[in-house]
């Protein structure tokens, strides 16, 4: 068996080695239940408000919330008509 040029690697460490699982894909589809569809919405939208406040110290930008803290308005690209 042909030893490996480089001597930080042994020959066994790649033979045995387990591989990690992947995270499957998410299918993306309209959640039915309305109650769990506006659960899912209020936790995705608090999420979305934490990284533009982020966005915002990080990179120096303008991202327009109310005196109350809240963003009243976002229109993604593909929507405007």
């Amino acid at each position: 068996m042909a030893r490996n040029s480089n001597p930080a690697v042994s020959s066994r460490t790649h033979l045995h080695r387990p591989r990690r699982s992947r995270r499957g894909e998410v299918q993306m589809r309209r959640i039915e239940d309305k109650s769990s569809r506006q659960v899912t919405f209020s936790k995705r939208w608090n999420g979305l408000i934490k990284k533009a406040r982020e966005l915002a110290v990080l990179c120096g930008v303008d991202v327009i919330f109310s005196s109350t803290g809240r963003l009243y308005e976002y229109s993604s690209g593909d929507r405007c008509g």
